[in-house]
């Protein structure tokens, strides 16, 4: 989509273009199903109404209408092969908010149906136009080498070439104000102009050359030499109703693109000539002084917008700090372009935000993705290990054009290693012991969480398992430091125990897990629990300790349904075996 701006001299017209209909899908993509414009509006003192015929009056105090935006329409590339007019058009519903002191909202929302109505000719044209200010030329005039002293800038007419096989030749020299294109990426630009005579309706040429600046004391004599030439056109327009009078346009796009890269003066000059011996040449213009006067089209594209701040795809947030696990992380973010163009983003990752080449680590390219929509790539080299970094993105349209100012920055750490095991104690019951004598109370046990190679790496919890437990028990916060930690407790009831124990960074790397196992007192039966249900099957487990010189222990299992008639009555017994052994109940 392009933005096209017409220098008027009471003000300028914008036209908002859609060129194909991809840009139109992109577009309705983006805005959900429905589009639409939003044009901010500086009013400076002065308010916002909207009026019943769907034009927005800018009023001041007084209630004085000071400037105005007439009512939008939209047409289509359809025109009237014998008229020349265009034959689809269709209004444009335009709401105003005032947002604030000296700032108001413009919304354009065109009829959704007419706009993707399959008999749609490309490209289609939304028309708000602004009534005030004045960007159009400020100044023209014409020399004459038969007056060569002689001034015309009050004149309602410019002049080219000669009508007298070059007895007396003309010149014209006009001046536009450039600020409004400093900066901008010109498309296309053209000099408009109304030629209301032409020596007859052969098309001949006229050219347009920069020069320096004219005042109304310019005369032949002092006119300013021509600098380069930037644009022709061959026509006849005037003579009579075979070629009738009416506007003109000069290709000057390359004139346009240098003064947008102008910062040293804010107007610019150009001259008109023709031949200035074959009277075919001759030509007039009306001049700034007349209703159609000389004004400077453009089409631009807009820079996009500034990007989101980058998320990383699989960061973890610990403590207000994002980490990350791979080296190989994905960067995201999302941008957005007003004239809904597709968007490429430049990640760079740094060591530090000064954002010098030096502190430069890592970097990666999207593709061209729709406006709005997030795009994603893998910085390359892969990140360091324990490392503080940090992300921003740029943004460029499928124009090159660049936003020319960086994302947020946003602030990640890596943490890649696989964190060593932690170690478990429980005093007075090493691995693999088994005590006659039960505790009286529970059994308490402390976990130690060894240094990392890294403060990143550093573990900040730790996962604990009693009694084969398949959800924690308890975990533990280490708050990223190594070191003993207690809080572990063992039941006291006589049999078998184990306390199992992991370790887990905050880029979420688990160490390998570790148990230790004891009991005391009698047999105990550690699986099924009190209360377990089942489809059918259950495992049983117990644990004893071996008596004597044995080595292991065996185990006989019995079973019955609950409501039996007594203790002792209806039990089922299974197989002894030396490992756990799997039941199915007795129907």
């Amino acid at each position: 989509m392009d933005l096209s701006v017409d220098a008027r001299r009471t003000g300028f017209e914008t036209h908002l273009v859609i060129n194909t209909p991809a840009a139109l899908a992109a577009m309705s993509a983006a805005g959900s199903g429905q589009v639409s414009w939003q044009i901010p509006v500086k009013t400076k003192g002065l308010t916002a109404r909207a009026n019943a015929d769907g034009s927005v009056s800018f009023v001041d105090g007084a209630g004085t209408v000071a400037s105005s935006v007439a009512a939008p329409v939209a047409w289509d590339a359809a025109v009237d092969a014998r008229s020349g007019n265009r034959v689809n058009e269709s209004p444009v519903r335009m709401t105003v908010a005032q947002r604030g002191k000296g700032r108001a909202v413009l919304t354009l929302t065109p009829d959704q149906g007419w706009l993707v109505d399959p008999a749609r000719v490309f490209p289609i044209t939304i028309d708000p136009t602004y009534a005030s200010g004045s960007i159009g030329t400020t100044f023209d005039t014409y020399v004459s080498s038969a007056y060569p002293t002689s001034t015309y800038s009050t004149a309602t007419e410019l002049r080219v070439g000669t009508y007298n096989g070059g007895g007396d030749v003309y010149r014209s020299f006009l001046t536009f104000p450039i600020t409004a294109l400093r900066g901008l990426d010109v498309v296309s630009a053209n000099v408009s102009l109304y030629e209301f005579y032409s020596w007859s309706c052969t098309a001949y040429p006229f050219y347009v050359h920069t020069a320096n600046g004219t005042t109304s004391a310019t005369t032949w004599n002092t006119q300013p030499a021509p600098i380069a030439q930037w644009g022709s056109l061959t026509t006849a327009r005037g003579y009579s109703s075979s070629c009738a009078e009416g506007r003109v346009s000069v290709p000057i796009t390359g004139l346009a693109q240098t003064w947008s890269k102008v910062t040293t003066y804010n107007d610019s000059a150009i001259r008109l000539s023709a031949s200035e011996t074959d009277n075919y040449g001759w030509k007039k213009f009306y001049s700034l002084e007349s209703s159609q006067d000389p004004y400077v089209t453009y089409t631009y594209n807009r820079r996009p917008n500034i990007a989101a701040a980058p998320t990383m795809s699989n960061g973890v947030t610990y403590n207000g700090s994002t980490y990350v696990a791979y080296g190989s992380t994905t960067v995201t973010s999302t941008a957005t372009d007003p004239d809904g163009s597709t968007v490429q983003q430049t990640f760079e990752v740094h060591n530090d935000t000064t954002g010098s080449a030096a502190s430069k680590i890592s970097s990666c390219v999207t593709s061209f993705a729709a406006s709005g929509a997030r795009a994603s790539c893998n910085p390359s080299p892969s990140l360091p290990d324990n490392a503080t970094l940090y992300v921003r993105s740029a943004v460029m349209d499928d124009r090159n054009l660049w936003n020319g100012n960086w994302s947020p920055w946003t602030t990640f750490k890596t943490a890649l290693s696989k964190p060593a095991a932690p170690s478990v104690s429980c005093p007075g019951y090493p691995n693999g012991s088994w005590s006659t004598t039960s505790p009286t109370s529970d059994v308490a046990c402390t976990v130690t969480v060894p240094a990392a190679s890294g403060a990143n790496n550093q573990p900040v919890r730790v996962y604990v398992y009693v009694d084969g437990a398949t959800t924690p028990t308890i975990v533990i916060s280490t708050n990223q430091t190594a070191g003993t930690f207690g809080g572990i407790s063992v039941p006291k009831r006589d049999g078998g125990h184990s306390v199992t124990v992991m370790s887990a960074t905050a880029s979420t790397w688990s160490s390998d897990k570790v148990t230790t196992s004891f009991g005391w007192g009698n047999t105990s039966l550690n699986t099924p629990t009190a209360g377990t249900t089942s489809t059918g099957m259950f495992t049983a487990s117990a644990t004893a300790k071996p008596q004597g010189n044995a080595t292991g222990v065996s185990a006989t299992v019995q079973w019955r349904k609950s409501g039996a008639a007594s203790d002792t009555a209806d039990w089922s017994t299974g197989t002894a075996a030396p490992s756990p052994h799997r039941l199915t109940p007795a129907s």
